[in-house]
């Protein structure tokens, strides 16, 4: 992909996610499908971004939000996400990450650390920036 290809944006709500986090950086697979983006032609990832819009009490520590492909591959994760109103955290990937047509993502809260109750991850707005592959 060169710099001066026109890139797109797509975004969306992602809510309140209840979540309890067996390792540090876990997937908790109940939230795989809390958002699923299906990809009809080959793409490339290059941002990703969330904002908090409701923020949660029971937050894990050091949030973050991952972008998967097809429920098992990390495209990429944002900063922490400190889970208070208007928190923005971002991740950008130099080179972009490609995704193949006929496939999805999802977006996941993880956490660091271990829980021994569920914590919640607060509601937000996310971004995902692509641009055309050409294959």
């Amino acid at each position: 992909m060169s710099y001066d290809d026109k890139r797109s944006y797509f975004s969306g709500v992602l809510v309140a996610q209840s979540i309890v986090h067996t390792a540090s950086g876990h997937v908790a697979t109940s939230t795989l499908n809390a958002v699923v983006i299906p990809t009809c032609e080959p793409t490339t990832i290059v941002s990703f971004a969330v904002v908090t819009t409701a923020s949660s009490a029971n937050q894990p520590a050091n949030l973050k939000y991952v972008l998967l492909q097809t429920n098992t591959t990390t495209i990429g994760a944002t900063g922490v996400n400190a889970g208070t109103l208007n928190a923005v955290s971002t991740g950008t990937f130099l080179p972009g990450v490609a995704v193949p047509a006929g496939t999805w993502l999802n977006i996941v809260a993880i956490g660091t650390g271990t829980a021994s109750a569920t914590e919640t991850a607060s509601a937000v707005n996310f971004i995902i920036g692509h641009a055309p592959q050409y294959v």
